[in-house]
């Protein structure tokens, strides 16, 4: 995976929802141009070999053959285009998709505290007057939870293991584990009916 910036996990975290709502229609365009531009090969394709019965001069065939080559080409390229730009955007999306897998890992004071500062976009004095502790602890947790994010999207973790807390934490400055549920903290229970 590759890294992200402490700003670029916020920008992230501020434009998400606005962010998804594009991508959507985005691609949905793409997908539709992607559409048209295989009709348009297919119809030049069919239209190639039915020159051979035009009742033009030799060279009007190859005139018309000609063109519809270079417009078979152009279209060719067009749908390479927009191919790339797809991929492009699904790789943009997957870069959004797992700094928000990284927020919803977060549990506690850092969702509570992330939350109000980059998704709802409350102020800073008004989130950390909230917050039931120093101004230093309340810088540590912040901290904490954009290192915690930044962590997991460099991260080899899949999203789903990410939001399903299949990973643990490092240990803090006291040596204890942060609090992270992982596959040993669940047990099932068997019930004989």
């Amino acid at each position: 995976m590759k890294s992200i910036t402490e700003n670029e996990i916020k920008k992230v975290l501020q434009s998400y929802e606005k962010f998804k709502e594009h991508i959507t229609k985005r691609i949905m365009s793409l997908y539709k141009e992607m559409e048209d531009t295989d009709s348009q090969i297919a119809t030049v394709a069919y239209k190639k070999p039915s020159l051979d019965g035009y009742g033009g001069f030799q060279s009007e065939k190859k005139d018309l053959f000609d063109i519809l080559e270079k417009h078979e080409k152009n279209v060719r390229m067009q749908a390479i285009e927009i191919r790339t730009e797809i991929q492009r955007l699904v790789e943009e999306e997957e870069n959004y998709n797992r700094v928000w897998a990284g927020y919803r890992s977060l549990r506690g004071d850092e969702y509570s505290i992330i939350t109000a500062l980059y998704i709802r976009l409350e102020p800073y004095k008004a989130v950390e007057a909230e917050y039931e502790g120093s101004h230093r602890k309340f810088e540590f947790v912040r901290k904490s939870a954009l290192n915690h994010i930044k962590m997991l999207y460099e991260s080899e973790f899949t999203n789903l293991q990410i939001v399903q807390h299949k990973y643990c934490r490092p240990k803090n400055k006291s040596g204890r584990q942060d609090e992270t549920k992982d596959d040993k903290s669940y047990v099932q229970l068997k019930l004989s009916i």
